[in-house]
């Protein structure tokens, strides 16, 4: 009788195991996906932050110097030319 309700009680045990070994790995894949989106946030405000660095930089050279329309084309051209590599690595 003893014995009989031992292995019960180790089935029961067992299942409840497994239960939770299911809802733990799921749960860990929710926890991982979380992470990426994370990770993909973070770059995309490394992104943004550096772009408007370059903007602000730009708006105070122009500011503090009278640029001509080529110097400001070239300006311009360097600035496209850093975002790009930026979108590169993001990718």
């Amino acid at each position: 009788m003893k014995l009989n309700e031992l292995h019960q009680t180790r089935q029961r045990a067992n299942e409840e195991i497994k239960t939770t070994s299911v809802e733990l790995s799921k749960q860990q894949g929710e926890i991982n996906v979380l992470i990426l989106e994370t990770r993909k946030y973070e770059g995309q405000l490394s992104f943004l932050t550096a772009e408007r660095d370059m903007i602000l930089a730009a708006q105070m050279q122009a500011q503090a110097t009278a640029l001509t329309p080529e110097m400001h084309a070239s300006s311009l051209v360097q600035a496209q030319n850093k975002k790009e590599k930026l979108e590169e690595q993001l990718t």
